[in-house]
């Protein structure tokens, strides 16, 4: 299943499996954003699904990727991509991190954005 693209802005329903184009015109940034466009969809799912089996008391990004096995930066990624479609908000908490810093607590915005892949 090829996803389709998403373009911020648009007024269109992104759905978890689309592809959110990089920010700039780096060549680079496109290779990275062609490279995770078969499995962005699925990551996606799991830290909604993760964010959501914590309930109120949420998940930093931090907390997010130890458990789930992502690398930091691929967990932030699925976590802003979920911010933007609305799928999950900032708590208004935060917790630290393993390195002592801040991190904004993520929880799942409705019970229906549990099902929300097409």
């Amino acid at each position: 299943m090829r996803a389709r693209p998403f373009h911020p802005g648009s007024g269109a329903d992104p759905g978890l499996f689309s592809i959110i184009p990089p920010k700039g015109k780096i060549d680079t940034s496109q290779e990275a954003a062609d490279s995770v466009a078969a499995v962005a969809g699925h990551m996606r799912q799991r830290v909604l699904d993760h964010v959501a089996s914590c309930g109120e008391f949420g998940a930093t990004a931090d907390e997010i990727q130890l458990a789930l096995g992502m690398r930091p930066q691929t967990c932030s990624a699925r976590c802003n991509e979920l911010l933007r479609f609305g799928l999950i908000k900032r708590s208004g908490q935060r917790r630290p991190t393993e390195s002592g810093r801040s991190a904004h607590v993520y929880v799942i915005r409705s019970v229906e954005a549990k099902a929300v892949a097409p």
